[in-house]
């Protein structure tokens, strides 16, 4: 258990010193494209032999590619490579070798620019190898290779580094759907616990504006625009120059109500669309224009 202790200790010790800096760096763990992220995990069995009574430490290196489902939902698939280790019942040795592929889904109930929590759980596959097999009598049936299904549940927490750079912590437990991962199979289904430490690289962060409107894609978001469309209403104006330079809504074609787009009262009619009557005469701009055929600014 020494291992484990001195992993945590470095752990916190990081999260520490991440906590004392973070008034200095912010980054963007939402607001993205992708993200590709690479971690590394110590690793313990949960089998019939019980490994935390003898614990040897095993390990699982991971990639994963993550992309945004929505505003507190993610989808990650990624695949590792890894070793369980531990003592059997006659305190003897084996390992396995280990290479997982899943989908894994993430709900983050936070949003915040420098600190995400996050919950996981998944479902994917499992090639499973065992390289030292235990002296411990394994039923007939045992099997020393093959595939199984996995699950996967946990929790983890991002912290932004920069605009393009995540570190993350995270922890959970592998459910398989087989019990030989330790070839031997007289019990409940084998899983393993991780706890690892990783960093994610970003692409298409907050301050991209991937549309070309004038809006980051975090402003879009506080605006409730499209950041895949640079006229998110449809009237010939983009977000960016409703907002900041005509001051018109950009989530709504006419906004002044006056039955004239704001894209035609600027670049046709050249009246206000801001307001109903541009000239005040107590005739709106589209019957001046459209029935009366006057001058909407005069």
């Amino acid at each position: 258990m020494k291992s484990v202790t001195e992993i945590l200790k470095y752990l916190g010790l990081i999260t520490i010193l991440y906590l004392i800096s973070s008034n200095l760096t912010f980054g963007q763990s939402r607001d993205y494209d992708t993200k590709f992220g690479l971690q590394f995990n110590g690793l313990m069995g949960l089998t019939d032999f019980k490994e935390y009574e003898n614990f040897k430490p095993g390990y699982l290196a991971r990639a994963f590619l993550r992309m945004e489902l929505g505003y507190a939902i993610e989808a990650e698939l990624g695949g590792g490579y890894g070793i369980q280790q531990g003592l059997d019942f006659s305190e003897n040795y084996y390992q396995t070798q280990l290479i997982p592929i899943d989908l894994r889904f993430l709900i983050r109930p936070f949003n915040s620019e420098s600190f995400n929590p996050y919950l996981y759980a998944g479902i994917g596959a499992l090639n499973y190898k065992v390289k030292d097999l235990p002296t411990s009598q394994q039923p007939d049936d045992a099997k020393g290779e093959g595939w199984t299904g996995n699950v996967p549940v946990g929790l983890g927490f991002e912290f932004g580094l920069s605009e393009s750079l995540i570190l993350d912590l995270s922890g959970g437990v592998t459910y398989t759907f087989t019990d030989d991962i330790n070839y031997f199979a007289r019990g409940a289904k084998d899983a393993y616990a991780t706890v690892g430490l990783g960093f994610t690289f970003v692409s298409g962060s907050g301050s991209s504006d991937s549309d070309k409107d004038g809006l980051k894609k975090s402003e879009e978001k506080v605006y409730g625009t499209d950041y895949d469309n640079p006229d998110t209403d449809g009237d010939g104006i983009k977000d960016g120059d409703e907002i900041y330079v005509f001051k018109t809504d950009p989530k709504n074609s006419d906004t002044d109500k006056d039955g004239l787009t704001d894209g035609d009262e600027l670049n046709k009619y050249k009246s206000n669309p801001l307001k109903m009557d541009s000239d005040n005469d107590g005739i709106d701009d589209k019957n001046e224009f459209e029935e009366y055929k006057t001058d909407a600014m005069l």
